[in-house]
Order: structure tokens, then C-alpha cells, then sequence
């Protein structure tokens, strides 16, 4: 359950930095298509962890910024 809380949470840190972008339901990063929905998407997280890391990193560097 935690994971998933953690990837939800990447998700709308992530739309909220405009490092994940929106479109209807469907959520992408860069060229890659994450998934429609959460659930979709958070399953990307799984198959590609780099894609994650890529996200988490550039959220900290954002937060960052704005501290």
C-alpha cells in the first residue's frame, strides 16, 4: 500500500512541478506515455524504475528552487 501512496503522490507532485503533463485522463513525461489514470500510470513506475527516478529527481530539484 505505501508504494502506491508514494507513486499517486509522485504523480500530482509531478503535475503540480509541470514535469508530468495532463491531458484528460492520460498522464505523460517527456515522450513517454505514463497511462490513462492513475492506475495506469503507476504501473509504468514498475516496468521502467528509471523513468520514477528520473521524475523524483527533477521534483526535488523544483522544490528546491522554490525553498
Amino acid at each position: 500500500m505505501r508504494r502506491f501512496i508514494f507513486k499517486r503522490g509522485i504523480l500530482t507532485l509531478g503535475e503540480k512541478h509541470g514535469i508530468i503533463k495532463k491531458s484528460g485522463a492520460t498522464y505523460s513525461y517527456d515522450s513517454t506515455k505514463l497511462g490513462a489514470g492513475y492506475e495506469k500510470s503507476k504501473t509504468i513506475f514498475e516496468r521502467k524504475p528509471e523513468v520514477l527516478d528520473e521524475i523524483v529527481k527533477k521534483i526535488k530539484i523544483a522544490v528546491a528552487e522554490k525553498i
